[in-house]
Protein backbone atom coordinates (compact mmCIF):
# COMPACT_ATOMS: atom_id res chain seq x y z
CA UNK A 1 0.00 0.00 0.00
CA UNK A 2 3.24 2.49 0.95
CA UNK A 3 4.39 1.84 -2.35
CA UNK A 4 1.64 2.01 -4.47
CA UNK A 5 1.19 5.51 -2.98
CA UNK A 6 4.52 6.15 -3.68
CA UNK A 7 4.19 5.63 -7.17
CA UNK A 8 0.84 7.14 -7.45
CA UNK A 9 2.16 10.66 -5.68
CA UNK A 10 5.46 10.18 -8.40
CA UNK A 11 3.16 10.09 -11.60
CA UNK A 12 1.05 13.12 -10.05
CA UNK A 13 3.80 14.86 -9.49
CA UNK A 14 5.17 14.73 -12.80
CA UNK A 15 1.80 15.63 -14.09
CA UNK A 16 1.24 17.92 -12.57
CA UNK A 17 4.32 19.62 -13.45
CA UNK A 18 3.95 18.63 -17.18
CA UNK A 19 0.49 20.51 -16.86
CA UNK A 20 1.58 23.35 -15.46
CA UNK A 21 4.08 23.92 -17.62
CA UNK A 22 1.69 23.02 -21.20
CA UNK A 23 -1.14 24.83 -19.04
CA UNK A 24 0.97 28.13 -19.55
CA UNK A 25 1.50 28.10 -22.60
CA UNK A 26 -1.62 27.44 -23.93
CA UNK A 27 -3.64 29.80 -21.66
CA UNK A 28 -0.66 32.38 -22.96
CA UNK A 29 -1.94 31.58 -26.13
CA UNK A 30 -5.52 31.73 -25.24
CA UNK A 31 -4.77 35.24 -23.88
CA UNK A 32 -3.64 36.72 -27.12
CA UNK A 33 -6.71 35.67 -28.83
CA UNK A 34 -8.85 37.66 -25.72
CA UNK A 35 -6.49 40.74 -25.83
CA UNK A 36 -7.09 40.85 -29.81
CA UNK A 37 -10.99 40.46 -29.41
CA UNK A 38 -10.90 43.40 -27.08
CA UNK A 39 -8.97 45.74 -28.63
CA UNK A 40 -11.36 44.53 -31.74
CA UNK A 41 -14.28 45.71 -29.72
CA UNK A 42 -15.98 41.86 -29.47
CA UNK A 43 -15.32 41.77 -25.93
CA UNK A 44 -15.74 44.63 -23.44
CA UNK A 45 -12.63 45.50 -21.01
CA UNK A 46 -14.80 44.80 -17.88
CA UNK A 47 -15.52 40.70 -18.74
CA UNK A 48 -11.78 40.53 -19.69
CA UNK A 49 -11.89 37.84 -15.99
CA UNK A 50 -14.94 36.53 -17.00
CA UNK A 51 -13.15 35.28 -20.15
CA UNK A 52 -10.33 33.88 -18.75
CA UNK A 53 -12.21 31.50 -15.87
CA UNK A 54 -14.55 30.63 -18.73
CA UNK A 55 -11.92 29.49 -21.45
CA UNK A 56 -10.02 27.00 -18.79
CA UNK A 57 -12.17 24.08 -19.69
CA UNK A 58 -11.23 24.78 -23.16
CA UNK A 59 -7.79 25.01 -22.58
CA UNK A 60 -7.81 21.77 -19.99
CA UNK A 61 -9.42 19.80 -22.65
CA UNK A 62 -6.70 18.86 -24.70
CA UNK A 63 -3.89 19.00 -21.93
CA UNK A 64 -5.08 16.86 -19.06
CA UNK A 65 -4.41 13.67 -21.16
CA UNK A 66 -1.18 15.13 -22.77
CA UNK A 67 -0.12 15.99 -18.69
CA UNK A 68 -1.01 12.10 -17.93
CA UNK A 69 0.86 10.87 -20.77
CA UNK A 70 4.16 12.45 -20.41
CA UNK A 71 4.18 12.39 -16.58
CA UNK A 72 3.89 8.04 -16.77
CA UNK A 73 6.84 8.26 -19.65
CA UNK A 74 8.73 10.56 -17.05
CA UNK A 75 7.80 8.52 -14.16
CA UNK A 76 9.14 5.36 -15.06
CA UNK A 77 12.03 7.34 -16.75
CA UNK A 78 13.01 8.16 -13.05
CA UNK A 79 11.73 4.95 -11.56
CA UNK A 80 14.69 2.96 -13.75
CA UNK A 81 17.16 5.98 -13.64
CA UNK A 82 17.07 5.15 -9.76
CA UNK A 83 17.18 1.63 -10.22
CA UNK A 84 13.99 1.84 -7.95
CA UNK A 85 12.00 -0.65 -10.46
CA UNK A 86 14.55 -3.12 -9.67
CA UNK A 87 14.03 -2.75 -5.46
CA UNK A 88 9.85 -3.10 -6.76
CA UNK A 89 10.82 -6.45 -8.54
CA UNK A 90 13.17 -7.48 -5.84
CA UNK A 91 10.48 -7.10 -3.39
CA UNK A 92 7.82 -9.55 -5.03
CA UNK A 93 5.78 -6.65 -6.43
CA UNK A 94 5.38 -7.49 -9.99
CA UNK A 95 3.48 -6.18 -13.24
CA UNK A 96 0.20 -6.23 -11.59
CA UNK A 97 1.14 -4.21 -8.57
CA UNK A 98 2.76 -1.43 -10.68
CA UNK A 99 -0.50 -1.74 -13.60
CA UNK A 100 -2.52 -0.82 -10.05
CA UNK A 101 -1.36 2.52 -9.23
CA UNK A 102 -1.15 3.40 -12.93
CA UNK A 103 -4.71 2.07 -13.58
CA UNK A 104 -6.31 4.47 -10.58
CA UNK A 105 -4.43 6.97 -11.46
CA UNK A 106 -5.61 7.11 -15.33
CA UNK A 107 -9.37 6.34 -14.17
CA UNK A 108 -9.12 9.76 -11.85
CA UNK A 109 -7.85 11.54 -15.06
CA UNK A 110 -10.29 9.81 -17.50
CA UNK A 111 -13.11 10.89 -14.90
CA UNK A 112 -12.00 14.78 -14.98
CA UNK A 113 -11.60 14.55 -18.21
CA UNK A 114 -15.09 13.21 -19.59
CA UNK A 115 -16.64 16.50 -17.03
CA UNK A 116 -14.43 18.92 -18.98
CA UNK A 117 -15.14 17.55 -22.15
CA UNK A 118 -19.24 16.20 -21.80
CA UNK A 119 -20.19 19.09 -19.57
CA UNK A 120 -17.80 22.17 -18.89
CA UNK A 121 -16.74 22.67 -21.49
CA UNK A 122 -19.21 22.87 -24.06
CA UNK A 123 -21.21 24.68 -21.10
CA UNK A 124 -18.57 27.51 -20.68
CA UNK A 125 -18.24 28.10 -24.41
CA UNK A 126 -22.00 28.78 -24.63
CA UNK A 127 -22.03 31.10 -22.21
CA UNK A 128 -18.94 33.15 -23.92
CA UNK A 129 -20.90 33.12 -27.06
CA UNK A 130 -24.12 34.50 -25.29
CA UNK A 131 -21.57 37.56 -24.13
CA UNK A 132 -20.43 38.23 -26.89
CA UNK A 133 -23.97 37.85 -28.66
CA UNK A 134 -25.43 40.26 -26.21
CA UNK A 135 -22.51 43.20 -26.49
CA UNK A 136 -22.45 42.97 -30.13
CA UNK A 137 -26.14 42.91 -31.19
CA UNK A 138 -28.17 43.78 -27.64
CA UNK A 139 -27.87 47.29 -26.90
CA UNK A 140 -30.87 46.98 -23.96
CA UNK A 141 -28.53 44.82 -21.81
CA UNK A 142 -25.09 46.63 -21.90
CA UNK A 143 -24.57 49.84 -20.88
CA UNK A 144 -23.34 52.22 -23.55
CA UNK A 145 -21.25 55.06 -23.16
CA UNK A 146 -21.34 58.38 -23.45
CA UNK A 147 -18.84 60.51 -26.16
CA UNK A 148 -18.03 57.21 -28.04
CA UNK A 149 -19.09 55.39 -31.03
CA UNK A 150 -20.82 52.23 -31.14
CA UNK A 151 -21.09 50.23 -33.85
CA UNK A 152 -23.60 47.75 -35.16
CA UNK A 153 -21.87 45.28 -37.90
CA UNK A 154 -25.35 43.56 -38.80
CA UNK A 155 -26.53 47.11 -39.90
CA UNK A 156 -23.55 48.92 -41.38
CA UNK A 157 -24.67 51.44 -38.72
CA UNK A 158 -22.27 54.02 -36.00
CA UNK A 159 -23.39 56.16 -33.40
CA UNK A 160 -22.55 58.58 -31.20
CA UNK A 161 -24.08 59.79 -27.95
CA UNK A 162 -23.04 62.84 -26.45
CA UNK A 163 -24.86 61.94 -22.90
CA UNK A 164 -25.80 58.91 -20.80
CA UNK A 165 -28.72 59.20 -18.52
CA UNK A 166 -30.11 56.23 -17.41
CA UNK A 167 -31.73 54.21 -20.62
CA UNK A 168 -32.32 57.74 -22.49
CA UNK A 169 -29.65 59.47 -24.77
CA UNK A 170 -28.93 63.14 -25.44
CA UNK A 171 -27.23 64.67 -28.70
CA UNK A 172 -27.48 61.91 -30.61
CA UNK A 173 -25.49 61.48 -34.34
CA UNK A 174 -26.36 58.22 -36.51
CA UNK A 175 -24.73 57.47 -39.90
CA UNK A 176 -25.92 54.30 -41.76
CA UNK A 177 -24.22 53.21 -44.79
CA UNK A 178 -25.60 50.61 -47.74
CA UNK A 179 -23.83 48.94 -50.25
CA UNK A 180 -26.09 50.52 -52.86
CA UNK A 181 -24.86 53.83 -52.18
CA UNK A 182 -27.62 54.69 -49.93
CA UNK A 183 -26.50 56.38 -47.25
CA UNK A 184 -28.39 58.34 -44.46
CA UNK A 185 -27.74 60.68 -41.43
CA UNK A 186 -29.73 61.27 -38.48
CA UNK A 187 -28.92 63.77 -35.56
CA UNK A 188 -31.32 64.28 -32.82
CA UNK A 189 -31.43 66.06 -29.07
CA UNK A 190 -32.91 63.13 -27.49
CA UNK A 191 -33.60 59.27 -28.16
CA UNK A 192 -33.75 55.90 -26.19
CA UNK A 193 -33.21 52.12 -27.51
CA UNK A 194 -36.80 50.35 -26.45
CA UNK A 195 -36.62 46.31 -27.15
CA UNK A 196 -40.09 44.53 -27.67
CA UNK A 197 -41.44 41.07 -26.84
CA UNK A 198 -40.41 39.63 -30.38
CA UNK A 199 -36.67 40.45 -29.97
CA UNK A 200 -36.91 43.26 -32.20
CA UNK A 201 -34.57 46.69 -30.94
CA UNK A 202 -35.99 49.98 -32.22
CA UNK A 203 -33.78 53.54 -31.77
CA UNK A 204 -36.25 56.21 -30.69
CA UNK A 205 -34.89 59.38 -31.77
CA UNK A 206 -36.97 62.54 -31.01
CA UNK A 207 -35.99 65.79 -32.15
CA UNK A 208 -33.92 66.11 -34.79
CA UNK A 209 -33.09 65.70 -38.86
CA UNK A 210 -33.19 63.44 -41.05
CA UNK A 211 -29.97 63.59 -43.63
CA UNK A 212 -30.08 61.18 -46.88
CA UNK A 213 -28.20 60.67 -49.91
CA UNK A 214 -29.30 58.44 -52.69
CA UNK A 215 -27.28 57.78 -55.65
CA UNK A 216 -27.26 56.00 -59.13
CA UNK A 217 -25.24 56.11 -62.45
CA UNK A 218 -27.13 59.20 -63.53
CA UNK A 219 -28.07 60.89 -60.51
CA UNK A 220 -27.00 61.63 -57.27
CA UNK A 221 -30.42 62.91 -54.68
CA UNK A 222 -29.55 64.78 -51.41
CA UNK A 223 -33.19 65.10 -48.99
CA UNK A 224 -33.83 66.74 -45.73
CA UNK A 225 -36.27 66.37 -43.54
CA UNK A 226 -37.26 67.39 -39.92
CA UNK A 227 -39.29 64.99 -37.25
CA UNK A 228 -40.09 65.13 -34.00
CA UNK A 229 -40.14 61.42 -33.52
CA UNK A 230 -38.24 59.06 -35.72
CA UNK A 231 -38.15 54.80 -34.80
CA UNK A 232 -35.63 53.30 -37.11
CA UNK A 233 -35.01 49.47 -36.31
CA UNK A 234 -31.78 48.17 -35.16
CA UNK A 235 -32.26 44.48 -35.11
CA UNK A 236 -34.16 41.42 -34.38
CA UNK A 237 -32.28 39.69 -31.54
CA UNK A 238 -33.63 36.73 -31.75
CA UNK A 239 -32.62 36.46 -35.65
CA UNK A 240 -29.20 37.48 -35.29
CA UNK A 241 -28.86 35.16 -32.51
CA UNK A 242 -30.37 32.03 -34.46
CA UNK A 243 -27.91 33.19 -37.67
CA UNK A 244 -24.89 33.38 -35.03
CA UNK A 245 -25.44 30.62 -33.07
CA UNK A 246 -24.57 27.75 -35.59
CA UNK A 247 -21.31 26.11 -33.56
CA UNK A 248 -21.80 22.59 -32.77
CA UNK A 249 -19.17 22.72 -30.03
CA UNK A 250 -21.53 24.60 -27.83
CA UNK A 251 -24.31 21.98 -27.78
CA UNK A 252 -24.50 19.38 -24.88
CA UNK A 253 -24.38 15.61 -25.40
CA UNK A 254 -28.49 15.30 -25.52
CA UNK A 255 -28.19 17.62 -28.17
CA UNK A 256 -25.39 16.50 -30.50
CA UNK A 257 -26.79 12.72 -30.21
CA UNK A 258 -30.50 13.82 -31.42
CA UNK A 259 -28.85 16.05 -34.12
CA UNK A 260 -28.86 14.97 -37.72
CA UNK A 261 -26.33 17.39 -39.22
CA UNK A 262 -22.87 15.99 -39.61
CA UNK A 263 -21.11 18.55 -38.28
CA UNK A 264 -22.94 17.46 -34.56
CA UNK A 265 -22.17 13.76 -35.15
CA UNK A 266 -18.07 14.50 -35.72
CA UNK A 267 -18.43 16.61 -32.40
CA UNK A 268 -20.16 13.84 -30.65
CA UNK A 269 -18.04 11.42 -31.44
CA UNK A 270 -14.80 13.89 -30.89
CA UNK A 271 -15.44 14.13 -27.62
CA UNK A 272 -16.53 10.82 -26.88
CA UNK A 273 -12.54 10.31 -28.52
CA UNK A 274 -10.93 12.89 -25.99
CA UNK A 275 -12.58 11.05 -23.11
CA UNK A 276 -11.19 7.32 -23.75
CA UNK A 277 -8.07 8.61 -25.36
CA UNK A 278 -6.74 9.12 -21.87
CA UNK A 279 -7.22 5.56 -20.82
CA UNK A 280 -6.05 3.93 -24.33
CA UNK A 281 -2.30 5.94 -24.51
CA UNK A 282 -1.89 5.33 -20.68
CA UNK A 283 -2.50 1.72 -21.72
CA UNK A 284 -0.08 1.55 -24.80
CA UNK A 285 2.78 3.73 -22.30
CA UNK A 286 2.64 1.71 -19.88
CA UNK A 287 3.89 -1.47 -20.77
CA UNK A 288 6.76 0.47 -23.58
CA UNK A 289 7.89 2.47 -20.33
CA UNK A 290 8.79 -0.82 -18.62
CA UNK A 291 10.76 -2.19 -21.50
CA UNK A 292 13.48 0.31 -19.79
CA UNK A 293 15.31 -2.40 -18.53
CA UNK A 294 16.64 -3.92 -21.48
CA UNK A 295 16.26 -0.75 -23.99
CA UNK A 296 17.52 2.83 -24.35
CA UNK A 297 15.02 5.57 -22.79
CA UNK A 298 15.07 7.06 -26.51
CA UNK A 299 14.53 3.51 -28.02
CA UNK A 300 11.37 3.53 -25.87
CA UNK A 301 10.51 7.24 -25.47
CA UNK A 302 10.45 7.92 -29.84
CA UNK A 303 7.63 5.03 -30.77
CA UNK A 304 5.30 5.96 -27.80
CA UNK A 305 5.65 9.85 -28.84
CA UNK A 306 5.56 8.68 -32.67
CA UNK A 307 2.08 6.99 -31.77
CA UNK A 308 0.31 9.87 -29.73
CA UNK A 309 1.34 11.91 -32.42
CA UNK A 310 -0.15 9.98 -35.43
CA UNK A 311 -3.52 9.15 -33.35
CA UNK A 312 -3.55 13.38 -33.19
CA UNK A 313 -3.25 14.57 -36.75
CA UNK A 314 -5.41 11.34 -38.04
CA UNK A 315 -8.42 12.16 -35.65
CA UNK A 316 -7.97 16.11 -36.65
CA UNK A 317 -7.45 15.13 -40.07
CA UNK A 318 -10.60 12.53 -40.19
CA UNK A 319 -12.80 15.84 -38.07
CA UNK A 320 -11.86 17.88 -40.52
CA UNK A 321 -12.70 15.72 -44.04
CA UNK A 322 -15.39 14.21 -42.59
CA UNK A 323 -17.69 17.72 -42.51
CA UNK A 324 -16.71 18.07 -45.85
CA UNK A 325 -18.00 14.05 -46.87
CA UNK A 326 -15.26 13.33 -48.47
CA UNK A 327 -14.32 10.61 -45.44
CA UNK A 328 -16.77 8.01 -43.63
CA UNK A 329 -17.49 8.30 -39.90
CA UNK A 330 -16.53 4.98 -39.28
CA UNK A 331 -12.84 5.68 -39.39
CA UNK A 332 -12.78 7.76 -36.22
CA UNK A 333 -13.93 4.44 -34.63
CA UNK A 334 -11.64 2.33 -36.96
CA UNK A 335 -8.76 4.45 -35.54
CA UNK A 336 -9.88 4.17 -32.22
CA UNK A 337 -9.98 0.26 -31.97
CA UNK A 338 -6.79 -0.25 -33.24
CA UNK A 339 -4.94 1.71 -30.98
CA UNK A 340 -6.69 -0.26 -28.23
CA UNK A 341 -5.66 -3.54 -30.34
CA UNK A 342 -2.50 -2.25 -30.14
CA UNK A 343 -2.81 -1.34 -26.63
CA UNK A 344 -4.01 -5.13 -25.69
CA UNK A 345 -1.46 -6.66 -27.83
CA UNK A 346 1.57 -4.76 -25.48
CA UNK A 347 0.33 -5.24 -22.22
CA UNK A 348 -0.03 -9.16 -23.31
CA UNK A 349 3.21 -9.58 -24.79
CA UNK A 350 4.88 -10.75 -22.00
CA UNK A 351 2.52 -12.78 -20.33
CA UNK A 352 2.64 -16.58 -19.78
CA UNK A 353 0.07 -17.19 -22.87
CA UNK A 354 1.17 -15.15 -25.18
CA UNK A 355 4.50 -15.93 -24.35
CA UNK A 356 3.85 -19.80 -24.94
CA UNK A 357 1.89 -18.69 -28.05
CA UNK A 358 5.28 -16.97 -29.35
CA UNK A 359 7.20 -20.29 -28.64
CA UNK A 360 5.43 -22.64 -30.67
CA UNK A 361 5.37 -19.92 -33.61
CA UNK A 362 9.08 -19.59 -33.34
CA UNK A 363 9.39 -23.63 -33.18
CA UNK A 364 7.07 -24.12 -35.76
CA UNK A 365 9.26 -21.80 -37.94
CA UNK A 366 12.61 -23.48 -36.81
CA UNK A 367 11.16 -27.16 -37.99
CA UNK A 368 10.28 -25.36 -40.83
CA UNK A 369 13.68 -24.34 -41.80
CA UNK A 370 14.96 -26.97 -40.74
CA UNK A 371 13.09 -29.33 -43.57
Amino acid sequence: MILTRYLVYTILRYQLIIFIVLFLVFFSQKSIRIFGAVADGTIPKFLICVFFGLSLPEVIKLILPVSLFFGILITFNYLHTNHEIIAMYSCGLGYTFIVRGVLFLSVITTIFSMINVLFLSPLCLYYQNKIVFKYQFDFTSIRLFERKFHFVKNMNMMFFINGVYEKNFKDIFLIRVLSNGHSSVMVSDFGCIKKFFDGSQWFVLEFGNYYCWDRDIIHSNFYMSHFDKYNFLIGNQAHYYRCSNNSVAELSMLQLWRSSSIEAQVELHWRLTLVIIGFIMVMIIFPLSLMKLNHSYLLITFPSVVLYLIFFLLQIFLRANISKGSVSLIWIWIINVLYVFIAVILNFWDSALVRNIRWKVRLFFCNYDSD
